[in-house]
């Protein structure tokens, strides 16, 4: 891959370019933009956690698009004494055997058809790219492997582990990958593999199938002892050959709707909220009235806060903003010669309610309320008599004054806050747009061929709450939410083990990893490489294959999470360790002064089916050793929470605990 890149027409440089997309960040600050006279927060926030790097090759022009556009705490180890996953066993074990008994040959992915619409489709993409001979086309045509794709569809028994190197190449962070005819070509090798694998020998294939299905029974026995992780695996994979050979489909529905809660949520508590909207109020105002016939000038002064409520909202974020405090004014009448010297006071009231919903952002009016009470302090003229004549007049005109006064007093301070909030959403760049940034299907994924995941989002009178699921069609998110106990204040982030599992096959599954292309594919992701990285990409070549099915597995347990990569093969130059082996890590959270560092337990291992033997296979595993230790480092570096980049007025975010456990990683900042 890096020849390749580097001999592309045009550019050997890649041009990086950031783009930061952070729903969450988003949508907290978008609540920080309604914090009501304060200084305006932009609706975006870059966060590390969903930074992104796009790589864009001046050699790589994609074409127009469809429509003409372009671009370019621990628990018991005991695996039976943790939460089942699976609901009502008895119905998915009559599911089941409905299942058995409703296979057939004839629901298989036909090889025939498959190759026709593969066919088909790379004849489109040829036209999209401007034609075979086109220098465009050419580059791509390197890139994405179209002479392997050629052969391996011109054979009368292709090979799948290539047509799978060829399908993965669509799997990057490259500009057009989000494209349809990318995505086209991408699901028709894909189905074409499928179409291979499953219908090229029916008689096989349910026989297969049926076996798969008896061991799915043996998997869903009340005391199957089998850890959640194993079984997650085994039930995903079943599944995933179900559905990829078009066969049960209501066993493969029961089955992920007994996985089907959100892998991720993220909590963030009402004191948080205040934290980023709550200001002080200090706000002189000159006074200008006519009351009554009186010109009445001088100064009046508000002081107090403003603070947030959440609100309940079963489908946005709702919070109401407050302004509490006091109003005070010093004041002089002018009438026909007389002066009257005035003081006034009040507390003051002023709310508006702001809902952040998919479709928008709604808002309703600011209301107000005062119980203003004046104070006649004095009342000047020349001559006595008038002054005894106003001061009777004033005495007379006090209470309807006051009505006055408060009447006016109310519809200027719900005016001012009212516009000053929808001033600070219109700038804020965003606010008035809702949800809609997590409507939006990130570029990224697409690239990546990740499924955009659904959420769902709320408010109630003390949290935000925010869930997110992914999974594809065929693949298992959380059995249930997290029994963690939660801390009721700051942010407390929750993902489960699914969650890295589902992200990690879409780019490494059945994928065969080069040492010359890491320095290529980290900087897709990173924007940079290492320099470690790429002395590694330069020295002597070497390759894993990943397993199809969980090449990477994640674990939360018992106050550890447990990283393992499942490998098929490992190669070195000419020589191979053909064993299928699983590399495991294990790390503990350790969190000190603020910040998060995972510190490894013990030596990284790496465990074979069948250990190797003979000089070569031990000089093999220990090469691979070396790499892996660096890999899975001893100790991270030290990570912080922050958003004061943005949100200049919120304290210091720190990390106050983290649990793995049951399943789920759990972290909270205060």
């Amino acid at each position: 891959m890096r020849f390749l890149w580097r001999h592309l027409p045009q550019s050997a440089n890649a041009r990086i370019v950031r783009n930061f997309r952070t729903p969450m960040a988003s949508l907290l600050a978008t609540v920080a933009t309604v914090g009501g006279w304060a200084s305006v927060l932009p609706a975006q926030v870059a966060s590390p956690i969903s930074s992104s790097i796009v790589v864009q090759s001046p050699a790589f022009v994609p074409a127009p698009d469809a429509q003409g556009t372009s671009s370019a705490t621990a628990n018991s180890s005991n695996p039976a004494s943790r939460p089942r996953a699976l609901g009502s066993l008895s119905y998915l074990r009559t599911s089941i055997e409905n299942g058995r008994s409703q296979l057939t040959a004839h629901r298989l992915p036909n090889p025939a058809e498959a190759k026709t619409k593969l066919i088909n489709q790379m004849q489109s993409f040829e036209a999209y790219l401007g034609g075979a001979q086109s220098s465009n086309a050419q580059a791509w045509f390197k890139f994405l492997k179209w002479n392997d794709l050629l052969r391996e569809v011109a054979a009368q028994e292709p090979n799948l582990r290539v047509l799978t190197d060829v399908e993965l190449s669509y799997h990057q962070n490259i500009e057009g990958f989000e494209y349809s005819p990318y995505q086209a070509m991408r699901t028709a090798i894909r189905n074409y593999i499928d179409a291979q694998r499953f219908g090229a020998n029916p008689e096989g294939t349910l026989k297969i199938l049926d076996s798969q299905l008896e061991k799915l029974l043996k998997l869903t026995e009340a005391d199957n002892a089998t850890s959640e992780l194993e079984r997650m695996r085994d039930i995903g994979q079943i599944t995933n050959y179900l559905y990829s050979a078009n066969q049960t489909p209501e066993l493969v529905f029961a089955f992920r709707n007994a996985y089907s809660q959100p892998n991720m949520r993220v909590m963030v508590g009402e004191s948080f909220v205040n934290r980023a909207i709550g200001r002080p109020v200090n706000q002189p105002n000159p006074v200008n009235e006519c009351v009554l016939g009186t010109r009445v000038l001088g100064n009046s002064f508000i002081s107090g806060s403003v603070f947030a409520d959440l609100v309940p909202h079963n489908n946005g974020v709702s919070v109401r903003l407050t302004l509490s405090g006091n109003f005070s004014s010093d004041n002089i009448g002018y009438n026909r010669g007389v002066k009257v010297y005035t003081t006034g006071s009040s507390p003051v009231y002023a709310s508006k309610l702001i809902s952040i919903t998919p479709t928008g952002t709604i808002t309703q009016p600011a209301v107000a309320s005062t119980n203003l009470q004046t104070q006649i302090n004095g009342i000047d003229h020349r001559l006595r008599i008038v002054r005894r004549i106003a001061t009777r007049k004033a005495a007379e005109q006090k209470q309807e004054a006051n009505a006055i006064g408060q009447y006016r007093l109310e519809t200027r301070l719900a005016k001012q806050f009212n516009d000053q909030i929808e001033q600070q959403l219109a700038q804020g760049g965003g606010g008035m747009r809702g949800l809609d940034v997590l409507n939006q299907e990130p570029v990224e994924l697409k690239r990546l061929g990740v499924p955009k995941p659904t959420w769902a989002l709320q408010s109630n009178n003390s949290h935000i709450l925010a869930d997110f699921r992914e999974a594809d069609v065929a693949q298992l998110a959380a059995p249930g939410p997290s029994p963690l106990p939660k801390s009721a204040t700051g942010i407390v982030a929750e993902v489960h083990q699914s969650l890295p599992i589902n992200l990690a096959a879409a780019f490494l599954g059945g994928r065969t990893l080069h040492s010359w292309e890491m320095d290529d594919l980290v900087r897709q992701f990173t924007g940079s490489v290492p320099a470690e990285l790429q002395a590694e990409s330069e020295g002597k070549p070497w390759s894993l294959q990943f397993a199809e099915h969980h090449p990477l597995e994640v674990e939360f347990e018992d106050g550890l999470a447990i990283v393992s990569l499942r490998i098929v093969k490992m190669s070195s130059g000419e020589q191979e360790l053909p064993q299928p082996a699983t590399v495991v890590a294990k790390y503990r959270p350790v969190v000190a002064g603020g910040y998060l560092v995972l510190e490894r337990q013990g030596d990284v291992e790496m465990l074979f089916l069948n250990a190797p033997r003979g000089l070569r296979a031990v000089t093999l595993r220990s090469f691979f050793k070396g790499k892996f230790d660096k890999l899975f480092k001893e100790r991270s570096e030290p990570r912080s929470v922050s958003f004061t980049t943005r949100m200049p007025n919120l304290p210091q975010l720190t990390v106050s605990n983290v649990t793995f456990s049951h399943g789920w990683a759990q972290l909270t900042v205060q």
